[in-house]
Order: structure tokens, then C-alpha cells, then sequence
């Protein structure tokens, strides 16, 4: 397939292993840093009280010459690191006129995490990352990096643990010229992690729920520590460290079934979620956190627009309701795990009746909106074909799964299309 002209950005994240003496100059960078953002934040709010004038980048940016005379330790940060500091703040603040939300407040140092070398200052050697100011990093580059790198940004985690990120250039790929010949629906649920309109049923692995004991038990002896002891900083780092795994064992497993959906299929559609707004349930929050819908769903647009394949996502308003076969509103409170139509008599499963409405609702966008074209017939022997009937044995398993399997899930020029 070939590449268009357009230009899209990949993420690349590694880890770095800095020993004693880099890290205190990666540490005593981030002092610098957050120091400078809180006085230019100062600065700027101080004139707007006092002569409500606005400071901007430019302005900021021409006196750093002075910061760096008056204050000798700013030489020991690249410069355009610290230009990238003011271009943050001057971003804030921007936002905030827009939105009206989220007005720039002071930094502490466990807030502020990470700094930028925006063009250059950095260089690639083998296993070493060289930064300028800091000195040769060893990082781990477990996947080669594919494409021009633009940025790299450099984090430390709660857990003190370092890495880079670079962000790449890449060609964009073309829209599909194909029609979809092998296309999925997914209901997104909480006791199955995501319901096909094929019949699988994948499961939730729930890992915060398996590690909150030992999460509750952590946390509990860093509330007994006394705040600034040398024994609440190690206990906060072991805290920290549980948090980081169950995120970890949540990627590592979303990562794995993104990439069996996008190498299964050549369509796949999703419900558009409002999460925030599902997570104000404070019956369900946690367990819809846990899940990480919006995670997967991420992961799944971009490796499915870098394999060419069709994402679409549809408005969920009234797929749990209507017949799948009928069309008729079956109304359903949240216990009700069964869809029974009174009209042609369909039982079946509420969310595999919803994954179905869902791949038919995702296939008829795609027509109206003329992405591809697909005759009504075709359309509804896919559906036909990709929709096991209630008492298909031969096809389901007792568990309400196909005999094939995603491997390596028990542990662990498209397009994205919003329609």
C-alpha cells in the first residue's frame, strides 16, 4: 500500500538507567526547571495584577540571557530545554483563555516530572543516549526506532524510575480502497472486557481488584511514617512501585489483545463512550477505571491505521435496546443480562445483541458517508455470518467462545473514523 504525503507522530518509550552521578544532574535539571516555570508563572500573574499587562513567550524567552548572568546554575541546563519551560507555561495559558478551565498553578517538585530537548541536544550511540549538559545514558532500546525523530522528552516516574520518549515522524497511510470482508463489533462490558459480534467473549482480568489488598496494606503503613522521614520516602516508593505494576500488567495485556483484534480483522467498530461521564457512578468508577476502555480503544485506532484497516466508532445511544434482528426497543435495566424480544421471539446474550447493532450501525456509516460501498445484501449476510444464532453449539463453547483463541491472552493507511 502506498504511503501518502501526510505526516503523522509515533511515540517511542524507553527505558533509562542513569547511575548515581547523572541522576542527581537529571534531578537537580528538574529543580532548575520547575523553579524557572513558577517564576515566569509568577511573573506573568504579578504584571497582569499589577499593570494588567500580559507577558508572552517572546518576552520571557529574551530574558533568559539575564537569568542565566544573574543566576549561574541555569548554565548547567540546555538552552532550548528551558526555552521549552516557558513554551509549556505560555501553552497553559493558552488553554485557559480558550477553555476558561484549568488555570496554571505552582509546581512542586513531585509534580513536575519531565523536560524536553524540542530539536536537539541529544544523540543516539549504540546503547547510550547522549544528552547535552548530562552525559552518556545507557537505555535499553528494546525496538528499533522507525522514522525521523522530532523530540525527545525525558520522565521520572513516582517509582524514580527514568525513561525517554521520542517522538517520530512518520508517513501517513492512505484511507482503505477496500471494503471490509471481515468485520467486528465490540461491546465493551465490565464482567467480559469485550463481547464480539462473532460470539467471543474475551474477559476482564481486573488487576487493580487482584492487587488492591496489597495496595490498601502498602498504603496503610505510609500513612504511619512520619511526613519528610527517610522511612515515608522508601515506603512511598514502594507504593508507587505497586501502582506501576498494575498499570504495567494493564498495558502489557491491552497491547496483546489490540494487536490479535487488528490482525483478526479488517473492521472494527466501537461504541463512542462517554467515560468521564460513566466513572461519576460511584458504584461503578472503580471497576470502569480498572477496565480501561478508553486505553484499549486507543491502542486499537492506531495499530489498526498502521496495519490500513478500517476503526469506526458509533454513537451507543440505543445498542443495548433494539432487536438485533427486528429492530424493535426492548427496554433493559442494567441487571438484565438477557435480551428476550417479544416481537420475533431473538434470546440471546445483551451484549452479544449488542455487538451486533454496533458492527451494523459501524457498516452503515460507512456506507452513508461513502468511505466504501456495500450493497444491502452483502451487509446483512455478514451480518448473518459473523452472528452466531442462540443454539449454536458447533460454533460456541459452554463458555460462549469460539474454539480458536487469542494467543497469548489468558496472561496477559487506515483511518480512524468518528461517526
Amino acid at each position: 500500500m502506498a504511503m501518502g504525503d501526510k505526516m503523522v507522530e509515533r511515540t517511542y518509550k524507553y527505558r533509562l538507567y542513569p547511575d548515581r552521578e547523572q541522576e542527581e544532574i537529571l534531578n537537580r535539571t528538574l529543580i532548575l526547571c520547575k523553579n524557572l516555570y513558577n517564576v515566569a508563572l509568577d511573573q506573568r500573574k504579578t504584571f497582569w495584577q499589577v499593570d494588567h499587562e500580559s507577558v508572552t513567550y517572546k518576552k520571557q524567552a529574551d530574558e533568559l540571557k539575564d537569568i542565566k548572568t544573574h543566576h549561574p546554575e541555569y548554565n548547567e541546563v540546555y538552552s532550548q530545554v528551558l526555552q521549552d519551560i516557558l513554551r509549556r507555561l505560555d501553552k497553559s495559558f493558552r488553554n485557559f483563555f480558550r477553555t476558561r478551565k484549568g488555570y496554571p498553578r505552582f509546581k512542586s517538585c513531585r509534580n513536575f516530572k519531565s523536560f524536553v530537548y524540542p530539536q536537539s541536544g541529544f544523540r543516539l550511540d549504540g546503547n547510550r543516549l547522549k544528552f547535552s549538559k548530562v552525559g552518556n545514558v545507557r537505555i535499553v532500546l528494546h525496538r528499533p526506532i522507525v522514522g525521523k525523530v522530532k523530540t525527545l522528552t525525558v520522565k521520572r516516574y513516582p517509582d524514580r524510575k527514568w525513561y525517554a520518549f521520542f517522538v517520530v515522524g512518520i508517513p501517513d497511510s492512505p484511507v482503505p480502497n477496500y471494503e471490509p470482508k471481515n468485520p467486528v463489533g465490540l461491546d465493551a462490558g465490565l464482567t467480559n472486557l469485550l463481547t464480539l459480534s462473532t460470539g467471543e467473549r474475551l474477559g476482564n482480568p481486573k488487576w487493580f481488584r487482584e492487587s488492591e489488598r496489597r495496595l490498601a496494606r502498602a498504603q496503610r503503613e505510609l500513612s504511619k511514617r512520619v511526613k519528610g522521614s527517610k522511612r515515608r520516602e522508601k515506603q512511598r516508593i514502594k507504593v508507587a512501585r505497586l501502582h506501576r505494576k498494575v498499570r504495567d500488567q494493564r498495558s502489557d495485556f491491552q497491547h496483546k489483545l489490540s494487536k490479535f483484534l487488528v490482525s483478526k480483522f479488517d473492521c472494527i467498530v466501537v461504541e463512542d463512550l462517554k467515560i468521564r461521564n460513566m466513572v461519576r457512578n460511584r458504584c461503578l468508577s472503580k471497576s470502569i477505571s480498572d477496565a480501561g476502555w478508553n486505553e484499549l480503544y486507543i491502542k486499537i485506532a492506531y495499530k489498526a491505521e498502521s496495519a490500513g484497516k478500517w476503526y469506526v466508532r458509533v454513537s451507543p445511544n440505543g445498542t443495548t435496546q433494539d432487536c438485533s434482528k427486528c429492530g424493535t426497543v426492548v427496554p433493559k435495566e442494567l441487571k438484565d443480562r438477557t435480551h428476550v424480544c417479544p416481537s420475533c421471539g431473538l434470546t440471546m446474550s445483551r451484549d452479544l445483541n449488542a455487538s451486533i447493532n454496533i458492527l451494523r450501525r459501524g457498516l452503515k456509516s460507512l456506507t452513508e458517508s461513502r468511505l466504501i460501498a456495500i450493497p444491502l445484501e452483502q451487509r446483512k449476510s455478514t451480518l448473518v455470518e459473523t452472528s452466531p444464532s442462540a443454539g449454536s453449539k458447533n460454533r460456541i463453547g459452554k463458555a460462549g467462545q469460539r474454539s480458536e483463541k487469542p494467543p497469548s491472552l489468558d496472561g496477559g493507511g487506515s483511518r480512524i473514523i468518528i461517526l
